[in-house]
């Protein structure tokens, strides 16, 4: 007790377990295994190779493509994932086209009435009827306005699902459009 002793074993190799011949014992391991590990890894890579061409179309704009060849378990959640994605972005510029459509539509019709009365107020040489005229352009215009108006709040909500019905009074919306159509003609 209280002398300090050290131990110490040398390592040596003699020649039948020299460096060179574990190198050598591993390197022949690794070439053995390696035709068990690729057989082993072929469908896992074959199945990142169909995953990379299904995101490839994807991102070429074919969102009808899906991941269907996928059979491995580890990459199956990705390729539903991609699939679901490839779904939404189809649903979201199909929604998109129908907007584009309806606000063309919409802004269409109040564009081609006014159109329509600045060539009656062109050709009109009593001054009530291009009075009254000229008050139906404003109208249109106010129409116009909201419209645009309405757009941009879309715009805004980005999206957001904050539809929140609103009671009206039906005679009162017809009444209105007879007006607006008498003022026309």
């Amino acid at each position: 007790p209280g002398t300090p002793y050290v131990i110490s074993s040398e390592i040596s190799f003699s020649e039948s377990n020299s460096l060179g011949t574990y190198l050598a014992f591993l390197a022949i391991a690794a070439l053995a295994a390696a035709p068990v590990l690729a057989f082993w890894f072929r469908p896992f890579w074959n199945d990142m190779q169909r995953l990379a061409v299904v995101t490839d179309e994807i991102g070429a704009g074919h969102f009808e493509v899906r991941a269907t060849q996928v059979r491995s378990g580890t990459l199956r959640p990705f390729a539903d994932a991609i699939d679901h994605m490839a779904g939404r972005i189809r649903e979201l510029l199909a929604a998109q086209r129908r907007l584009t459509n309806s606000v063309a539509h919409e802004l269409t019709t109040p564009i081609t009435q006014l159109i329509f009365a600045l060539e009656l107020v062109k050709e009109s040489d009593d001054p009530a009827r291009t009075q009254a005229l000229l008050d139906g352009m404003a109208i249109d215009l106010k129409e116009l306005d909201s419209l645009v108006a309405e757009l941009l709040e879309y715009a805004r909500l980005d999206h957001a699902s904050v539809y929140e019905p609103e009671m009206i009074a039906l005679g009162a919306l017809l009444s209105q459009s007879v007006e607006a159509a008498d003022r026309k003609s």
